[in-house]
């Protein structure tokens, strides 16, 4: 906007800064300005301008920009980062603003402004990331002493502040003032002024001469005032002396000092020794009015209080510690009776009205009207998942106190929640979280809300530790407070979100399968049974009437789903067909099946199922965040690839796409991929020091390692271990990758050693007899072409199916295709039940090679079997003791 006119100078969407810092440090002013007493903000407009500069600057964490300077990565070419210097001062205005009333009438709640507390959260952890760093190009940068000292204090990690601030003084000070950043070109004498950007190889020509620049003396002069550092105040101030420029009598500070153009060679050579010119900028207003804020406080007309009402300067410093409170809510009055056989008090949420138990995901719509604003077209905040530091704690809303599930809890959402004994664990590191991280007045509250199916032999034992350490008020170490609900509100955060109309918050429900269709069974199935190939050629060539049969008749749920798939892959999801009850859709029996198998815990059914269905946990952009804020990289799909590597946040819906692009073909992989990456979220979150030096997270990666286990202590092929795998409850899983993330080390070479084949009856591979060159084929120009050609038409004798007979006789097993799909193995038992003549033995061989779409690759699939064949024929005494693959 113009200064002089207030209209638009630029457009919205024209201006190629997104002025992160300098919108928070407006915020981050507006609201000190209010809390020493002046009265800026007057209308609900206005309050919802700023509710929504708010939701603007939330993200700053996780959201590459330009930065203070307006560069982004000092070469200039136009690439952003995440910077230090933006992140800090969001996280100081986010902290300022939280509950804050813009009206500065304590009496009215309509101007207050809300902040989500996870993002001041994950401010901090990406700054602890960060710091000393400003970003990922700026080993440090001057920038960074408005967020440890003045005006943001937005660190309150004392050795971190001080290990920043020594660090900008070594790299950066000198005798005129602080260099911006290292290698900075910005109007030293020899930079180019008709370019912006640099060009890689010209940085090291400005080493030792970049500009120095005053202003940031002044930074630490005062916050040398405000810790009332008494030796620092009269270095710092002696330090700025010599470097005013008189004019008209007054003494005036420059925007910074240059080496000229003739003093280069020797400053370089002796850094420090040549005497610099001030530019024409004079006085740079920011340095000014930071070094007569100082000269005030000096003279005692100011108080270091006056210009921190707010008091952020005792940021640094700031313990976390508080005792969440965990009220223990029975689903019904089952339940509670239930619970009171084992000994533990709970109440029912009939009892606890009129407070209302809702689910997170409720919460994360309430926040969506935040702002609205349609007179000046604002949109609120994005719909976004509810973290557990935000629904800790009350709401009141219409005049009711409500409180809200941890996200996790949620049975609508992804199968996580359906695994008690994760949602245990879950709910351990919620409490450690929350006792560690809680910032403000009032304790998080927590509820612990216990269903009816968490009472089965195989969930009760998880559950029953869980209420004990409850009811002793301590768990892992972390000291807690339980008891009625009633007992507990007084003592929690309250937040209000009175200013919302029009919405409908609905009760915490539990998952209610109806088997009203007779499609789903209920009884406890204790495995998944493999289907044999045999059963799966069957289930391919029925006729759809067999397979609709099969689906509404007495089979178990794990060949149900083998069929639903068939059936799902020739008709499509809404495929309709008749029952006693009327028509139904495959869709329909999906999402029946999947319920049932969920309550029974057969999980290679509901993975199967959630893979069909294309069903994904909108965590994952959540956990994403998670991964990027500690500036790490998460790599899907099998081979590397940059498209498929995130090292910027995304929306959930793309993340799975990504997956889906990338990973193999082979059964349930990509929500396996996304399980493994919820719960690699989870572990960076709460024990970031398992993934130290480790830059990219390969989701592939950890699933060959954990199949690979499975593996060796099953002695399964490593088809079988991977449908183990699938077999797996989530927090297996879980448990599995922790210890793989503990001894990775030792995990990888165990693999390595695993891929290696190991022969027997054969001294060396050196001592393997070779055959004669083969030319049967004569001369080919283009073997593309013809192996293109023969893959479409060309036949295969029938040698070539003996010839692998006797080849399994000498090796475990011939593996065509995807290892780790169980459907693409043919074990050498197979030799057992048949000849090598047999019709039946060809077409299983046959069936494999026809799976293989592109002809090309499929005949060098054909010769190279047929050069395994002649080896082995060649060497009658080899025998391997794994696949070939």
């Amino acid at each position: 906007y113009g200064t002089k006119t207030g209209l638009a100078v630029v457009g919205d969407d024209e201006w190629g800064h997104l002025q992160l810092d300098a919108s928070s440090l407006f915020l981050l002013m507006l609201a000190q300005m209010t809390a020493s007493g002046l009265r800026i903000v007057y209308t609900m407009d206005e309050v919802d301008f700023v509710q929504n500069m708010v939701h603007y600057i939330s993200h700053t964490y996780c959201t590459p920009d330009y930065g203070i300077w307006e560069r982004g990565n000092k070469i200039n070419h136009g690439n952003t980062e995440i910077n230090g210097s933006s992140v800090g001062m969001a996280k100081a205005a986010l902290e300022a603003l939280d509950g804050f009333n813009l009206f500065g009438d304590l009496s009215s709640h309509e101007a207050v402004i809300h902040v989500i507390p996870s993002d001041i959260a994950r401010s901090r952890f990406t700054l602890q990331g960060l710091l000393p760093r400003e970003s990922n190009s700026k080993e440090t940068d001057a920038a960074l002493l408005s967020i440890i000292g003045y005006p943001a204090y937005a660190v309150e990690d004392v050795n971190l502040v001080k290990r920043t601030r020594d660090k900008i003084i070594k790299k950066l000070a000198g005798n005129y003032g602080c260099k911006r950043f290292l290698l900075d070109g910005h109007q030293s004498s020899i930079e180019d002024p008709h370019r912006l950007h640099y060009e890689p190889s010209e940085l090291r020509e400005f080493e030792h001469i970049e500009s120095e620049w005053p202003l940031f003396f002044t930074y630490l002069l005062l916050d040398a005032l405000l810790r009332n550092e008494k030796e620092e105040i009269d270095y710092w101030k002696n330090k700025l002396q010599p470097l005013f420029v008189e004019q008209d009598g007054k003494k005036l500070l420059p925007e910074l000092y240059i080496v000229p153009k003739e003093s280069i060679g020797a400053e370089k050579e002796n850094p420090g020794s040549q005497i610099r010119t001030a530019n024409e900028n004079i006085p740079l207003v920011w340095a000014q009015s930071l070094y007569m804020l100082s000269d005030m406080i000096l003279d005692g007309l100011l108080d270091p209080e006056d210009i921190d009402p707010l008091h952020r300067s005792k940021r640094i410093g700031h313990s976390f510690n508080t005792e969440p409170l965990v009220p223990v809510i029975a689903e019904n009055a089952l339940v509670k009776e239930k619970l009171a056989d084992l000994g533990y008090s709970s109440e029912t949420m009939e009892a606890i009205k009129p407070v209302r138990v809702v689910h997170a995901n409720q919460l994360s719509i309430l926040h969506t009207f935040l702002g609205q604003n349609e007179k000046l077209s604002l949109s609120g905040r994005n719909l976004l998942v509810a973290r557990t530091m935000t629904t800790a704690r009350v709401h009141l809303f219409e005049g009711e106190e409500i409180v809200f599930l941890p996200y996790y809890f949620n049975p609508q959402g992804f199968y996580f929640s359906s695994d008690t004994k994760l949602l245990v664990e879950h709910f351990r590191a919620s409490l450690k979280f929350l006792a560690m991280q809680w910032d403000g007045s009032g304790n998080p509250i927590i509820p612990f809300f216990v269903r009816e199916s968490m009472f089965s032999e195989r969930e009760r034992g998880a559950l029953v530790e869980l209420l004990d350490d409850i009811q002793k008020e301590e768990s892992d170490g972390i000291v807690i407070q339980t008891g009625p609900l009633e007992e507990l509100l007084p003592s929690a955060k309250l937040e209000r979100l009175d200013d919302i109309h029009g919405f409908k918050l609905q009760d915490a429900e539990m998952l209610v399968t109806d088997d009203t269709l007779g499609i789903c069974s209920q009884e406890k199935e204790k495995h998944t049974v493999q289907l044999s190939s045999e059963e799966i050629q069957y289930i391919r060539e029925e006729d759809e009437t067999v397979l609709v049969e099969i689906l509404l008749g007495e089979k178990i749920r794990s060949y149900k789903t083998y069929v639903l798939e068939e059936m799902w892959q020739r008709k499509g999801a809404f495929f309709e067909f008749s029952t006693e009850q009327g028509n139904i859709t495959l869709s329909l029996v999906a999402q029946k099946l999947y319920e049932s198998a969920t309550v029974c815990h057969e999980w290679s059914v509901v993975r199967r199922i959630a893979d069909l269905t294309e069903k994904y946990d909108d965590r994952l952009e959540d956990v994403l965040l998670d991964i990027v804020i500690r500036h790490k990289r998460l790599a899907v799909g099998r081979a590397y690839s940059a498209e498929a590597t995130f090292s910027q946040p995304q929306e959930s819906i793309d993340i799975v796409k990504t997956i889906k692009n990338f990973c193999g073909n082979n059964t349930a992989e990509s929500v396996l991929t996304q399980e493994i990456i919820l719960h690699l979220g989870y572990l960076i979150r709460n024990e970031p020091e398992l993934f130290e030096n480790m830059l990219t997270i390969r989701i592939w990666y950890f699933i060959q390692l954990l199949v690979g286990q499975i593996s060796r202590e099953e002695n399964l092929h490593m088809a079988d271990a991977y449908e183990k795998l699938l077999c797996l409850a989530p927090h297996t899983i879980y448990d599995r990758l922790h210890s793989v993330l503990k001894t990775f080390t030792k995990e990888v070479s165990l693999f390595l050693v695993q891929e290696n084949l190991h022969a027997s009856a054969t001294p060396s591979f050196e001592s393997i007899k070779k055959g004669p060159m083969l030319s049967e084929f004569g001369e080919v120009d283009d073997w593309v072409q013809w192996r293109q050609n023969r893959g479409m038409v060309g036949p295969l004798s029938p040698v070539f199916y003996k010839g692998i007979w006797y080849l399994l006789r000498q090796c475990n097993g011939l593996v065509i295709g995807d290892k780790y799909n169980v459907q693409n193995r043919i074990g050498s038992d197979l030799t057992l039940e048949s000849t090598a003549g047999e019709r039946s033995f060809a077409l299983n061989i046959d069936a494999l090679l026809q799976s293989i779409n592109a002809p090309d690759y499929r005949q060098l699939n054909i010769e190279l079997i047929e050069s395994l064949v002649r080896l082995f024929r060649g060497n009658p005494d080899l025998h391997l003791d794994d696949d070939l693959i």
